[in-house]
Parts: structure tokens; C-alpha cells; sequence
């Protein structure tokens, strides 16, 4: 039997006796937004689910946590002039959210919601089964890039 046999397999074993809380569910905060979660997601230009990042996984549970949390900050978050300005927005037991512009000029966005909208991308399109000791795990990392030159990135990060 061919290792990549044995893997499928085993992962299809895991998917059977997953628990219904394995997969969870980010709350809408208001109307425009549970429309959003219930079936569409955001606007993007493009997506990098393939990028290493050092190999650094984020938690999938944890991001759920993490996206419901950003959609509740108050506040317009703003990151100076790009290419490239990032700022960590949100960092919990090594599952961190950034926010990238990548304009020439300071951008400014509508809410922490906006940035939550463009990490749920991010949740709902990259997640990875990884092995974790003995036992499988959902991870998740990537970058999402937006039509109006920023990007939001998740990865595993020391928080």
C-alpha cells in the first residue's frame, strides 16, 4: 500500500468521527454581514493559500474565535504608506491576523469587521489537516489580497 493510500485514509477515518463542534461557526454581527457568513464571502482579487510561511499554521478553531472578536473592536483601523506596512491586529494562542497596505498612501478601513470580512476568506477557503502527535488537527494559513491594495494575512505567530 502507497504512503499517500495509507494518508487518505486516514484522514478520511479522522473526517468520520470528527464532533459537529470541529467545524465552527462565525456569528454574524448585523444583517449585511450574516449574509456574508451565510453564504458569500467578501470581493477579493486574489488568494495565497501555498505560501510557506515558515511553515507557521494558525489554529482553525482559534481563527473562528478570532474573526467573531475582530468584528466587535471598535474603531477604523489605518496602517501607514505601503508597499508591504503590515500591523498584527489580532494574536491568540499562536494564531495571529495581519493587515497589510500595500497603497503608496496611509490607508484607513470602514471597521475591524472589514478585516475579520477578508480573514474569513481566508478561514472558509485555506484550511489544512495537519498531523498533530497522534492525532489530526484543521489548520489554516494564507493571504488574502484585496481589489483596493491591501491584504489581510494569517499564520501562526508567538503572541
Amino acid at each position: 500500500m502507497h504512503a499517500s493510500t495509507v494518508i487518505v485514509e486516514a484522514m478520511l477515518v479522522f473526517l468520520q468521527v470528527l464532533p459537529s463542534r470541529a467545524v465552527p461557526t462565525v456569528p454574524p454581527v448585523n444583517g449585511a454581514l450574516a449574509k456574508r457568513v451565510d453564504g458569500e464571502i467578501m470581493d477579493y482579487a486574489s488568494l495565497n493559500c501555498e505560501k510557506d510561511w515558515q511553515k507557521a499554521d494558525a489554529s482553525w478553531d482559534m481563527l473562528a474565535e478570532d474573526i467573531f472578536d475582530l468584528r466587535r473592536v471598535d474603531g477604523k483601523p489605518a496602517n501607514g504608506p505601503g508597499p508591504n506596512n503590515c500591523g498584527r491586529v489580532s494574536c491568540r494562542d499562536g494564531t495571529a491576523i495581519w493587515w497589510c497596505n500595500d497603497n503608496p498612501e496611509t490607508k484607513e478601513l470602514d471597521s475591524f469587521g472589514t478585516i475579520a470580512d477578508a480573514a474569513y476568506v481566508i478561514y472558509r477557503e485555506c484550511p489544512l489537516i495537519a498531523p498533530r502527535f497522534d492525532s489530526m488537527e484543521f489548520v489554516v494559513r494564507g493571504q488574502v489580497f484585496l481589489k483596493d491594495g491591501w491584504s489581510v494575512i494569517v499564520r501562526g505567530d508567538e503572541c
